[in-house]
């Protein structure tokens, strides 16, 4: 994908890199068999009123990940990080910012056995590994990478880590933005001609090149 492509696209390009496919194109003319099952209207037999908006909202978070939410509530029972926000969160007390990374109470929810920061879902150690490679395997460079985090997962240092990932890719480093130009030198006027000539080559013109020769102090040129 372009480096200025929508970070959408480039979420979708990550999510698809967990697939193995085929892209084969295809005339307008010949999708007039489209599954017309898989598109009926299918009759609501429960009501979603039951249903948080904040729930589905969180559950949709955990959707596109590469683990699972069960792995993550799985792994999260073993996390010691975690442990002590967590029986906070099930018993109703609180804990001072000193025991939660430096952030409120208030700040973390416990959703379908998965904890979250705000609506960032909190990856246990032993699956950020994980993570970091599924957001290093686009190449997309430290800045995208990060925005890419931020918009479903959380860990303490999460930042420092992406930070440390991509400076140490050649892939990545290749993306970043460029450096500051530098201004231009300036050359010192010759006092007589011949005394500074400059050389190039132009082309191809009609699939040939041309020799240039100039004279700094005449600014006669030849080309050959």
């Amino acid at each position: 994908l372009p480096v200025i492509s929508a970070l959408r696209l480039q979420r979708y390009a990550i999510y698809l890199q967990a697939f193995e496919y085929e892209v084969e194109y295809r005339r307008s003319q010949d999708h007039g068999n489209a599954d017309c099952l898989s598109r009926l209207p299918q009759s609501t037999t429960k009501s979603g009123d039951d249903v948080c908006d904040v729930d589905i909202f969180l559950i949709s978070q955990l959707q596109t990940l590469p683990v699972t939410a069960n792995d993550i509530k799985r792994e999260l029972e073993q996390d010691h990080e975690a442990f002590a926000i967590i029986e906070a969160l099930r018993h109703g007390t609180t804990l001072p910012s000193s025991q939660i990374w430096g952030h409120n109470m208030s700040e973390f929810s416990l959703n379908h056995g998965c904890l979250f920061w705000g609506h960032r879902v909190y990856i246990p150690a032993s699956l950020r590994v994980k993570i970091l490679k599924e957001l290093h395997e686009g190449h997309i460079g430290m800045v995208k990478a990060k925005a890419l985090a931020r918009s479903y997962v959380w860990w303490p240092k999460l930042d420092s880590q992406i930070e440390e990932m991509t400076s140490a890719c050649r892939a990545c480093s290749e993306i970043k933005n460029e450096p500051p130009k530098t201004s231009f030198h300036k050359w010192q006027s010759p006092n007589a001609p011949m005394e500074r000539l400059h050389i190039d080559y132009i082309g191809p013109f009609k699939g040939s090149y041309f020799f240039i020769i100039v004279d700094a102090f005449s600014r006669w040129v030849d080309i050959f």
